[in-house]
């Protein structure tokens, strides 16, 4: 049985399990191109955390407020 050790959410849900980040990173895109209201997480399941800086809700709030948003 494969690991899949990425999960992409979609507005806090679980919406795939993949491979690799560039898989979720695919399906995330075609996902914001069909409603860009969507808010698209990508995990590390090994970890526990999104995979990249800024990959979260609340990393993007953080950011935005940062820099003045």
């Amino acid at each position: 049985m494969a690991s899949m050790p990425y999960e992409l959410r979609m507005n806090g849900r679980p919406a795939g399990r993949f491979e690799t980040p560039d898989e979720a990173e695919q399906q995330a895109r075609t996902l914001i191109r069909q409603n860009a209201d969507h808010v698209v997480e990508i995990i590390d399941l090994a970890t526990g955390q999104p995979y990249a800086p800024a990959a979260s809700g609340g990393d993007r709030e953080a950011l935005a407020r940062k820099i003045g948003f």
